[in-house]
């Protein structure tokens, strides 16, 4: 139990590196305030929930990345197309550990690059899901998700 400012925005990532989810009849519930808000237990890899005060403003777009890798740590930049510079003003990393992350945030609406920044050709980086406001920046995979092959995909008002 925790206490949260009225007007926050809460997100909750529950994740299973199996992939299974929360076998049936698992589930999990969120509580605000004596009431449930959230309700899951029906996801593969990850689910992701939020709630309060989490729209974006209109200047910005909703960007969201989770990824899974095998070794060790990938870590990734998101670039503005127009300068090149990463992109630093991340308020919340959902979730991130040595494996899996998951980041959902309002980024300015611009033109960025998202790529994998890893130099160990063996170390193996999933895509699960990469969209800007809603839409895939991914190609279609009949897997749902896409294995990295080091390259960038361009994103967003290009």
């Amino acid at each position: 139990e925790m206490c949260v400012p009225k007007t926050s925005c809460v997100k909750f990532v529950a994740k299973d590196t199996l992939g299974n989810g929360l076998n049936a009849p698992g589930v999990f519930a969120l509580m605000l305030n004596g009431k449930e808000v959230a309700r899951g237990g029906n996801f593969q890899f990850y689910d992701l929930m939020s709630f309060g005060d989490c729209e974006c403003s209109e200047d910005e777009a909703s960007f969201t990345l989770a990824t899974w890798s095998n070794f060790k740590p990938t870590d990734w930049s998101v670039l503005k197309q127009s300068t090149l510079t990463p992109y630093t003003g991340w308020k919340l990393v959902t979730s991130k550990d040595s494996f899996f992350t998951v980041v959902d945030e309002c980024i300015p609406r611009d033109c960025y690059r998202l790529s994998p920044q890893q130099s160990d050709s063996d170390n193996l980086a999933v895509i699960y899901t990469a969209t800007y406001n809603g839409t895939s920046i991914l190609p279609t995979s009949e897997y749902g998700h896409v294995l990295s092959d080091h390259r960038e995909y361009e994103f967003g008002k290009c």
